[in-house]
């Protein structure tokens, strides 16, 4: 294939380099690094609520009810309580600076949006039209991006190279005092920027975080105004970007023209990062202009581009003509691949005429291409062949193959594996609610791996156990589930297949969870816990009389005939009335209103002041 040949041809000119974000380091900065630090995990929440708890319960209730209601037209249905707290923060820089969020527009066409999203759908089927839109992108960028080339490439000045942690189940730390040492600014921004707090949902779009950064990182703010640098603001725009938050993080990159920081080559990669993710959902516009106003941008200001700017930009193309000519002219400019691009290649070739993806023809082929090439084999080469694999729908032990490559690629480097890979096959068994091979794999990842599950990977352990169906003992894994979440210090929140077992668990299956149930599937759950047990797709033929103890215990009967599908059984001691599906329904209602209940409270404050409520919310939690 002349593309794959150009691509080698690529490699051996000029390299392969794991393209990043422009925040990967090395020095390990943790949420422990600042003082005055709460560990939400050793808090004790067993003990009994206080005396007068449940009798004030009701009272309050009736209070809150009537507070959301007097406010309804603040933070209810249709009051645009985001546009218009957005429109306050925005208020400083009125009239000098505009801003498209200082005024309220409901402009967005969700109807010309979805018909251009399902337009542009079938004609991803197309060559030709995809080959007619690529020439189109190419004739607009490339003399933009061959006359950046010229300019020098400016990347943010950084004294020290950082590593942050993934995710926190504790607090954020207090806020440092800046005035005693500079750079604890730019390190506690990048904290919050690259680290998921999970307490109290802080680093969600609707958490603490993003209004911390919106308060601490702008022009407007004079305490901070001395400590702002170009990396501070490249780190608000990564955050915002991550979270798909795209019209905060372009905010954040006119405040950053505004604060009179130095523009760069990192600031930009992440702008482009951004379109590329955003062309992905229902848009209403191409990014052809989007693109070529940022690129003249940095014509305008004289700042060159690297070899992440031209392989971000190659992965928006979307036929093989037209990645085989980009990356020709790579080569010409002595531009190093990226992995990233590297793989867009492949996915791009091995598409047959149905769109659809042959994972087994890419995974046979890259790993060729790997060998031939020299190219080590890493965490993102790894995780997109298992992905690959994973989802091969037309060899039905896609999983058994999946599972020898993990094993292959642990033998050769045991330093690539991470929670994502794990998270993936927990995915995959999940579909099927295959809760015996969820189990399974993550005991495996524990033990021999050394790889920890995060929450996601127990919200894919409760999507198995509610796809497994109803049985008598359904109960007793959900709480065995729930200690194995705490034990691991995951903390315990609420969500939608938690809910869905805690419903089953309340309605249909009603059994008393005793000690002696535990004990019982704690002495059985050592076949899996010592490793005894395979990942087998027909995991019941194969095992021993002892395992078969636990699938049968666990609800994991044998398959049907055809090896494929897993008929969904119901225990005959589960009741499956109309009236008990009602009550269900009732109840998952009635945990969403009290989810929406409680986020409408807090909102009440912003609505009012936001200034005033962030600065409570900061006291109450005894960050400041």
């Amino acid at each position: 294939m002349d593309i794959l040949t150009t691509l080698s041809k690529a490699i051996s000119t000029n390299g392969i380099k794991r393209a990043t974000s422009g925040s990967t380091f090395s020095e390990i900065l943790l949420p422990a690094t600042f003082t005055n630090h709460l560990n939400v995990d050793r808090l004790d929440r067993s003990k009994p609520m206080e005396k007068n708890r449940q009798e004030d319960r009701s009272e309050k209730s009736k209070s809150r009810n009537l507070q959301i209601a007097e406010n309804s037209h603040l933070v209810g249905k249709n009051s645009s309580f985001e546009r218009k707290l957005v429109q306050e923060m925005l208020l400083p820089y009125r009239p000098t600076h505009k801003f498209k969020r200082q005024e309220i527009k409901a402009d967005y066409d969700t109807a010309k949006a979805n018909k251009l999203y399902h337009l542009r759908k079938q004609m991803l089927q197309n060559e030709s039209w995809m080959e007619r839109e690529d020439q189109l992108l190419l004739n607009e960028l490339l003399p933009l991006m061959v006359k950046l080339a010229n300019f020098r490439v400016y990347l943010p000045h950084v004294n020290k190279r950082r590593l942050f942690q993934r995710e926190s189940m504790r607090e954020i730390p207090q806020v440092p005092k800046f005035d005693e040492d500079p750079m604890v600014f730019t390190d506690y921004i990048g904290l919050l920027t690259h680290t998921k707090f999970r307490y109290k949902s802080s680093s969600k779009q609707n958490g603490i975080i993003p209004k911390m950064l919106k308060m601490m990182v702008n022009p407007s703010n004079k305490v901070t105004l001395p400590y702002q640098t170009s990396q501070t603001y490249n780190d608000v725009m990564f955050f915002f970007k991550q979270r798909s938050d795209y019209a905060s993080m372009r905010e954040t990159f006119r405040l950053m023209k505004i604060a009179n920081c130095q523009l760069n080559t990192a600031t930009y990669n992440i702008i482009i990062s951004a379109i590329l993710k955003n062309s992905k959902i229902r848009k209403v516009k191409k990014v052809n202009g989007e693109l070529a106003y940022y690129l003249n941008d940095m014509i305008n200001r004289k700042i060159g581009v690297n070899y992440i700017t031209w392989n971000l930009l190659g992965q928006f193309l979307m036929s093989q003509s037209a990645l085989e000519f980009y990356i020709k002219k790579m080569i010409e400019q002595e531009i190093p691949v990226t992995q990233s691009l590297a793989l867009k290649v492949f996915e791009t070739v091995f598409k047959n005429e149905n769109g659809n993806k042959n994972g087994r023809t890419i995974v046979i082929t890259l790993l060729n291409f790997l060998k031939i090439n020299r190219i080590s084999f890493d965490s993102e080469i790894l995780k997109f062949t298992l992905k690959h694999l994973l989802e091969d729908t037309k060899n039905g032990n896609s999983l058994e193959v999946a599972w020898e490559l993990l094993n292959f690629a642990y033998r050769k480097n045991q330093n690539m594996f991470n929670v994502e890979i794990l998270n993936l096959f927990l995915n995959h068994v999940s579909l099927s609610g295959r809760i015996d091979l969820s189990l399974i794999i993550l005991y495996h990842f524990k033990n021999v791996f050394k790889v920890s599950s995060n929450v996601e990977s127990f919200q894919f352990l409760y999507k198995s156990l509610v796809r497994n169906g109803y049985s008598v003992n359904f109960p007793v894994i959900l709480k065995f589930l729930k200690n194995l979440q705490l034990k691991m210090k995951l903390g315990y929140r609420k969500n939608y297949w938690l809910v869905k077992c805690e419903s089953i668990s309340k309605f249909n299956c009603l059994k008393q969870v005793t000690s002696e149930d535990l004990e019982k599937l704690g002495y059985l759950m050592e076949h899996i816990v010592n490793g005894g047990m395979k990942v087998k797709w027909e995991l019941f033929k194969v095992s021993s009389r002892d395992e078969r103890k636990l699938l049968r215990y666990l609800h994991c009967v044998p398959y049907n005939n055809n090896g494929n599908s897993r008929e969904k059984t119901r225990d005959k001691h589960c009741i499956t009335s109309g009236e008990t599906k009602a009550k269900k329904t009732e109840y998952r209602k009635r945990i969403r209103y009290i989810a929406v209940q409680n986020a409408m409270i807090k909102r009440i404050g912003y609505a009012n002041n936001w200034k005033e409520a962030l600065t409570k919310e900061l006291k109450d939690r005894k960050l400041i």
